[in-house]
């Protein structure tokens, strides 16, 4: 192609990058999300708003017309019907943990730490249980629940047919930033009772002895749950697509 002046040259790569923002695959994705993730220039702003237009084409794509039940379900405050109501109950129960770990006279907290140091993944996961149980209308929680392809989910919550797998990690560990797409998608979602998941994370803060995993290049580091379930969620492809959730459970205290 011969460009006749320096502007011809920055239309053409701006009309690139617009196809790639029109483009909902996920090789497109990837794309806009490596150049986002490079120094920036003079097309980086171009390059935010592609990616914001491409993730509104992308949920108008998989958007589907909810069946009868399911709104009948919804407003009468019944049992789930679909994986997605499932999820979104238990993210309800999950933001009542929440709200116990940070002001229960009980103290729930204390039976995810001995002497400051925070417990293994598995305790922690137990100690979660243990706050989750009873859930509404009969939701089962099963630890270490087999599925499809001889994998495990950390727990896997099922009612009837329905199922949501959620996968748990520490912030410390080695695979923190990958584990939600990798784990969830690969082994997980994939299972014929599960549509969507969520991707659960215990928060001990910055100047726990269990440091924070470093996140990707171009990743500012967290220094709160907040931060952390926001970053996780913007570097998951499948948190972008909606078919998992980020939960990160603050279990930090006050100095």
């Amino acid at each position: 192609m011969l460009w006749t002046n320096a502007w011809d040259a920055s239309d053409f790569v701006s009309a690139l990058i617009r196809r790639l923002g029109d483009n909902t695959s996920e090789a497109a994705v990837r794309a806009l999300k490596d150049l986002r993730d490079d120094p920036a220039d003079p097309y980086s702003e171009l390059i935010r708003t592609a990616l914001a237009e491409q993730k509104r084409k992308r949920v108008e794509a998989d958007w589907r017309a909810p069946e009868f039940s399911t709104v009948r379900a919804t407003v009468q405050d019944a049992a789930p019907t679909t994986s997605a109501q499932l999820q979104s109950v238990l993210l309800e129960e999950l933001v009542k943990v929440q709200a116990l770990l940070r002001g229960s006279d009980l103290d729930w907290y204390r039976d995810f730490v001995t002497d400051g140091v925070p417990h293994g993944e598995e305790r922690c996961r137990d100690s979660l249980l243990k706050m989750l149980r009873p859930l509404p209308f009969g939701i089962d929680a099963i630890p270490e629940a087999h599925l499809a392809d001889d994998k495990r989910a950390d727990v896997f919550c099922q009612l009837g047919d329905l199922g949501v797998p959620i996968e748990i990690q520490g912030q410390w560990h080695r695979e923190l930033w990958s584990a939600a797409d990798d784990q969830l998608n690969r082994l997980y979602v994939n299972d014929w009772r599960a549509e969507v998941g969520i991707y659960l994370v215990f928060w001990f803060g910055a100047a726990s002895s269990k440091k924070l995993q470093a996140p990707p290049a171009g990743t500012p580091t967290p220094t709160s749950a907040p931060e952390l379930q926001a970053a996780l969620t913007e570097t998951s492809a499948l948190a972008q697509e909606g078919r998992i959730a980020v939960v990160v459970l603050d279990l930090e205290r006050p100095s």
